[in-house]
């Protein structure tokens, strides 16, 4: 028997002996002695030792290995662009997969982790179709995926603390990559048969790896059956040179290996934000591409890293390595639109319209058109950037990334707040290509949009797996929405797990404690999301409601004037100062602050339902009345509209018209919960009181939404006080700073006679008054002085503080639900 070491890559073997002869497959040979034959290899990471009959066997042995690292270097070139020269590609690879080992080779290499994000599997499908051997094989690998995942995820999640020290780590990972562990579990997972005998096996082969026993078991612990693990003594000592699958070296050994662990490196750093990390990293990355790449090949790797930062949330980078990209490979369209994504992720939309502008110049291409759109979109031109994504559906109809100017088209539609259109056209893609994931994304937010939230999750579940960020995040944006918290935080903290950047996620989470009444926790969660994604506005927006919520409207005041420098084109942002001055009760200023917001963002629909608010505020009724009707002449689906008219009509005593205007289905959403206290302030006012409470207590216990619970209470309460009971109704109040419980609350504790309780509440509202408005401080003004809280007589009857309780009621039902509506946006 003869000792030899193997290698694909340098396509190269070496006889060991006192002087080791190394032989390349082209036909020359080089003498070394045996401790500098290392060198030979230097840079390969599929070095295998092996022991061999004669030199003809590991002569033939490392032509294989060269043909599993040249079908390994094919696949990832059409995984790259199966539209690129394919045919050859294909048949070049067709070729040696014909070989069982080379095919084995390839799997092992493939299961190691599953298909980039960004991989279309409907494209390559068609791309290996041709070849039986290469269909079969790809078709198997996708169904395989989500195994793949599982089995990957839990060998990301063993402790590098297993191993004593981090290379020792990594030699243990990469050996699991080089020996194929992966593929085996899979299939034996695939299978149904238990995985025992294949854990045995990684046992017995990694046993010279200290630390391999208790990773292995770590690793399989939810994969085994119930059997105990084999005690260490029972598995027999092995010589390491009979294991020719054993890696040679501490590096790993295939080129998929080697690029998954530096860009794993590049990607954990991502994740911590640690920018300098990522960017040595990413530099050694390059440098050792430098020495065998082209600037083309070089500028692609940018681009590859830019769009990995963009993954991971880190326009910082993204940033940095599209410039990079464009100088490297300045020919290429790609690269410049990896650059202009770069700059309107970053905030630079000037420096993106004018890189447009000079590109426009030079050429018309898709990626241009479907950039100036986007453009037009973000600074909130949105029928302007429709008519550019159509244009650009109509120029390049047969370009394989039209989907995308087809769903900006849509898209502008839901910004313009017109669902029912983009339903339709939604359906229509879908029914076109119902595999497109960007499609049925689309269409389940449509229906999220309308209120159909079993629809929406249904949706989102057929866009995509686990992976598929935006299909998680509608998910549980749907549930949120739907007032299932739990599920809701579930999902955004599996993305959160994978992308801890992700500001979706990040939002969404902080939006599930606004509603659930947890404040500090969700002004918290937004300041995350600002520091993780400086240049996104939805998380200052968040920020902004939280704080108003708080009644911190001093420190409100200045952080939204660096706000709106900052993010000019957001309506949400521009509306925070009219907000603040709506809720303390300055409505002429208010108004006026609103009409300066719609004539810069005339389609923001969350601010002509607040100056509609503020019009009724001021005792405008016939002209919100007319604003509502516009708005639902537009939009008749739009249920934030129909709730606020209904709220105005049942304070006119319109009864029969509310009627048609609320749903009497049971309530999920916010704006059905809504719909549900109209409907018990219907019955109060027509004097059918039971049913009346018996709705307010239901909503009391099932509402989700804190905001709401509260809102219940208060009404519940007041209809105690006024049935003779206001001992009763201080056990049912949940009183919160600038809402009518508070109101409430007072009047609960003035007419029970808790007079020392009532001046306290009193006087901390007198002392607010700043920053409350000065219809609730008229009111309670009044209550104190009819229930000697405070000096002076009543100056008004019992009555009119029941209609301005009533009223303020009604008020507040439906200001909440276009800012929930807007904060969900």
């Amino acid at each position: 028997m003869i000792e030899a070491l193997v290698s694909g890559q340098a396509a190269a073997y070496a006889i060991l002996g006192k002087s080791t002869v190394v032989h390349h497959l082209g036909g020359h040979t080089t003498s070394l002695p045996r401790g500098a034959v290392g060198f030979a290899f230097q840079g390969c990471t599929d070095v295998r030792q092996i022991k061999a009959k004669s030199e003809k066997e590991v002569a033939a042995l490392c032509k294989l290995e060269r043909d599993v690292d040249r079908a390994l270097r094919l696949l990832l070139m059409i995984f790259e662009d199966p539209f690129e020269e394919v045919e050859t590609l294909r048949e070049l690879l067709d070729a040696l997969v014909d070989h069982p080992f080379v095919m084995e080779g390839l799997e092992k290499a493939m299961y190691v982790a599953t298909l980039p994000i960004r991989c279309d599997v409907s494209a390559l499908a068609e791309v290996f179709r041709p070849s039986r051997v290469l269909s079969r094989f790809f078709e198997q690998l996708s169904a395989d995926q989500p195994l793949i995942a599982r089995v990957r995820e839990a060998l990301d999640a063993v402790p590098k603390s297993t191993f004593k020290t981090v290379a020792k780590y990594e030699v243990f990972q990469a050996a699991v990559f080089s020996a194929g562990f992966q593929r085996d579990l899979v299939l034996s997972l695939r299978s149904g048969k238990p995985v025992d005998l294949a854990i045995l096996k990684f046992t017995g082969e990694l046993r010279h790896i200290e630390g391999a026993r208790d990773a292995i078991q770590l690793w399989t612990a939810e994969m085994r059956s119930n059997r105990k693990p084999l005690p260490s003594n029972a598995l027999e000592e092995e010589d390491e040179l009979d294991h020719p699958e054993r890696s040679f070296g501490e590096a790993g050994r295939k080129i998929l290996e080697r690029v998954l662990i530096q860009q794993n490196a590049i990607r954990e750093r991502l994740k911590s934000r640690d920018l300098e990390g990522a960017r040595r990293f990413a530099r050694q990355l390059i440098e050792q591409q430098a020495s065998n790449s082209s600037k083309e090949q070089i500028g692609k790797s940018l681009s590859r890293l830019s769009i990995l930062a963009k993954q991971q949330g880190v326009p910082e980078l993204q940033l940095e390595w599209a410039e990079q990209a464009v100088e490297q490979n300045p020919y290429d369209a790609i690269t410049f639109a990896h650059l202009i994504d770069a700059l309107i992720c970053s905030n630079r939309l000037h420096d993106a319209e004018k890189l447009v502008h000079e590109l426009e110049e030079k050429s018309d291409t898709l990626f241009l058109r479907t950039a100036r759109a986007r453009l037009l979109r973000v600074t909130g031109r949105y029928p302007e950037a429709r008519e550019k994504y159509l244009q650009a559906v109509s120029s390049f109809p047969n370009d394989p990334e039209v989907r995308h100017a087809k769903a900006g088209a849509v898209e502008t539609l839901r910004d313009l707040g017109l669902y029912d259109l983009a339903l339709k056209e939604y359906e229509v893609l879908v029914a076109e290509d119902p595999l497109n994931q960007v499609f049925q994304c689309g269409l389940a937010s449509v229906c999220m949009d309308l209120g159909l939230f079993d629809r929406a999750i249904a949706g989102f579940n057929k866009a995509g797996d686990r992976r598929n960020t935006i299909a998680l995040n509608g998910r549980a944006t749907a549930y949120k929405l739907a007032g299932k918290f739990d599920a809701a935080i579930r999902l955004y903290d599996q993305v959160i797990a994978e992308f801890p950047n992700d500001v979706v996620s990040l939002c969404g989470k902080a939006e599930v404690y606004r509603a659930q009444g947890d404040l500090l926790q969700a002004l918290s969660a937004f300041e995350t999301a600002v520091d993780r994604s400086p240049f996104t506005s939805g998380p200052v927006a968040g920020k902004v409601n939280v704080l108003r919520d708080l009644g911190r409207l001093d420190e409100l005041e200045e952080f939204l004037e660096a706000a709106t420098k900052k993010f000019p084109y957001d309506h949400a942002i521009a509306s925070g100062y009219a907000d603040v001055l709506r809720v303390t009760g300055q409505l002429p200023n208010a108004l006026a602050a609103y009409d300066a917001v719609l004539q810069k963002f005339p389609f923001a629909i969350s601010a002509r339902m607040a100056r509609a608010n503020v019009l009724r505020r001021l005792d405008r009724p016939e002209e919100a009345l007319r604003d509502y009707n516009r708005l639902l002449a537009e939009r008749p689906y739009l249920a934030s509209a129909k709730h606020a008219k209904a709220s105005l009509l049942l304070e006119k005593g319109d009864y029969h018209a509310v009627e048609g205007l609320i749903s009497e289905r049971q309530p999920r959403s916010y704006e059905e919960w809504t719909g549900f206290f109209l409907r018990a302030m219907l019955y109060q006012s027509k004097g059918q009181t039971f049913k009346s409470m018996k709705l307010l207590e239901e909503g009391m216990k099932r509402t989700p939404f804190a905001r709401q619970r509260r809102l219940f209470a208060a009404a519940f309460s007041r209809q105690r006080i006024r049935s003779g009971e206001p001992s009763l109704a201080v056990k049912s109040i949940d009183a919160s700073p600038n809402e009518v419980s508070n109101i409430i609350r007072l009047h609960a504790l003035a007419a029970s006679g808790r007079d020392i309780l009532a001046k306290e509440a009193w006087s901390a509202m007198s002392h607010a008054k700043p920053h409350i408005s000065s219809e609730i401080i008229d009111l309670a003004g009044e209550i104190a002085r009819r229930y000697r809280v405070i000096e002076g007589g009543p100056e008004r009857t019992v009555e009119w503080i029941y209609q301005m309780e009533t009223k303020l009621m009604l008020e507040e039902a439906t200001s909440g639900s276009f800012e929930m509506k807007r904060a969900a946006a």
